[in-house]
């Protein structure tokens, strides 16, 4: 199921499938997405536990991207586990 309703970017693809094709890469090199539009990439990085780094010209989706990633970021913080030395 996609993760969002609509589309960012006109050309953004789902990051599900963008998931599929991180998963090829060797893991541990960081993944450059010189047109990272609306920063489906850089999302299914994190998700994917990648380094990333995204290239934007446009300052709308630069500032997009920043904030899909940011999201993304702090959705995973939500589910992190608490380390085993942490009071209960």
């Amino acid at each position: 199921m996609s993760r969002r309703r609509h589309k960012l970017h006109p050309a953004e693809k789902p990051v599900e499938v963008l998931q599929r094709c991180v998963e090829l890469i060797t893991p541990g090199l960081t993944i450059i997405d010189p047109f990272m539009g609306a920063g489906s990439t850089l999302v299914a990085c994190v998700l994917e536990g990648y380094p990333c780094i995204g290239i934007e010209m446009e300052a709308h989706y630069f500032h997009l991207a920043c904030q899909q990633v940011e999201d993304e970021l702090q959705q995973l913080g939500l589910f992190a586990s608490l380390p085993s030395t942490a009071p209960r």
